[in-house]
């Protein structure tokens, strides 16, 4: 039940199904920018292909189980909230193999789709090239496809610096983004929590968390805004802003972060059904 409560959470069905034209466009293009777009088409005509059923039939099925009904129930809830674009991404992994079967056999059976497939292959290369080339270049933070990873060695460092000062028991992050590159980068890897949060909104609501052990202790809060949840003001006895901070990257400014003291865990807060979340 938590499973299925999270997914009609994530697809923003608890406010009504509304049919969206614009989420859905936008999904699509989200698609195409995901996956290389030749590579997206040459997987859906795999999909469909009639023929293909008399080449590879148990795989093909299997593949297909792992693949389809994943990109069906995403752009399905696209209709009414284009989600984000990366929920796709596990059924790459099956649709590819069958795409790259497919096409192999197309290739040794006729010449024409065989320089079709070459030169598909020559554009995917020169895109993967063009992205390692960009990575080396301080792009608009707008524009940067890896600014949610930019400066997180620098945000660690911080982070260490700051627990150290005001002897910090354990980290919170924002949100998951902020708590597993802080788990990544900061040295031995410690755990880092999100706050706990009423909704399912990603996988770690499922993994332990913060509770019974920390009780008594200090955390120090990450985050991206001037924002506290509540969760924390009824958690701790002591909310304090300590530092607004930002994050460098090969010497420029990536994004600002806020350090927050949350002093004497009390135990995790009651839910309050009166209270109306924020907007």
């Amino acid at each position: 039940m938590n499973t299925v409560r999270h997914l009609v959470e994530r697809g923003e069905l608890t406010e009504g199904w509304q049919f969206r034209p614009d989420e859905f466009l936008e999904y699509v293009g989200q698609q195409f920018g995901v996956a290389f777009p030749l590579y997206l088409v040459g997987m859906f005509v795999a999909f469909i292909a009639p023929d293909i059923r008399r080449h590879f039939t148990t795989a093909y099925r299997f593949l297909l189980c792992m693949s389809a009904p994943l990109y069906l129930f995403y752009t399905f809830l696209a209709l009414n909230d284009k989600g984000q674009p990366n929920w796709t991404v596990p059924s790459l992994v099956g649709g590819l193999v069958i795409m790259t079967a497919y096409w192999l056999r197309r290739s040794d059976e006729s010449r024409p789709w065989r320089r079709t497939a070459t030169v598909t292959l020559c554009l995917a290369g020169l895109v993967v090239v063009g992205f390692l080339v960009s990575t080396r270049f301080r792009m608009p933070t707008r524009r940067d496809p890896l600014v949610r990873a930019r400066g997180s060695r620098d945000l660690a460092a911080q982070v260490v610096a700051q627990a150290d000062e005001h002897t910090a028991d354990f980290i919170l992050g924002a949100n998951y983004q902020v708590a597993s590159l802080l788990t990544f980068y900061l040295p031995d890897h410690p755990a880092v929590y999100p706050p706990h949060s009423k909704r399912i909104k990603n996988q770690f609501a499922f993994w332990p968390s913060y509770g019974e052990a920390q009780r008594g202790q200090t955390a120090l809060y990450v985050s991206k805004g001037e924002w506290v949840p509540p969760e924390l003001t009824q958690e701790f006895a002591r909310v304090e802003l300590i530092e607004k901070t930002q994050t460098r990257f090969k010497g420029k400014r990536v994004r600002d972060f806020y350090f927050y003291l949350c002093e004497d865990y009390s135990g995790r807060a009651q839910p309050d059904h009166n209270r109306k979340a924020r907007p």
